[in-house]
Formats: C-alpha cells, structure tokens, sequence
C-alpha cells in the first residue's frame, strides 16, 4: 500500500513500485475547490471534485511500476489524498 497527500496545485506525480499482473485499486480524495484530473498510466483522464469524496479506480493486470498524475483544474485549490491499495481480483 501507498498513499500520499499534496496541495492540488502541486499535484501528484508519482510512479507506484507494484507486483505485475496483480490487481490494485486507486483511490483519490480532493478537498477544497474546484476539481483535479487524475490519469492512471495511459488510460483517459477522470475528473474528481473537490468536494471530499473518494473516487476510485481498479487497475487490473498491473504493471511493474504504476505512473499516477494528478493535475489541478483551472483555480482549484485545496488538498488531495490518494492511495493505491492491493486488492483480490473478481471472482
């Protein structure tokens, strides 16, 4: 598991050391105003609000090392929380 907290104007940018072909789950909270763009290795951005509530993402099949990026909206501010967690694949 890791996690980590930033002020939303500086981001996240960050590479997660994971065990390849396992499933994990990334989790962001952001809260303040506005909202922040989170992109997980190469899949589409999603929008999260800054409005306290987590959302989150599996990432299945994982890669040797996750990139997470987290970029503030044009005048979002505030803090954001994220965490990558393991998690046991779907029956």
């Amino acid at each position: 598991m890791e996690s980590g907290l930033e002020r939303v104007r500086e981001g996240v940018h960050h590479r997660s050391p994971l065990m390849k072909g396992k499933t994990y789950k990334l989790s962001v909270a952001c809260v303040g105003t506005g909202g922040v763009q989170v992109v997980i290795a190469d899949r589409d951005p999603q929008s999260v609000p800054c409005d306290g509530v987590p959302a989150s993402r599996r990432v299945e099949s994982a890669p040797e090392q996750l990139p997470v990026d987290i970029t503030a909206e044009a005048g979002a501010t505030g803090m954001v929380a994220w965490q990558v967690v393991s998690v046991s694949p779907r029956s």
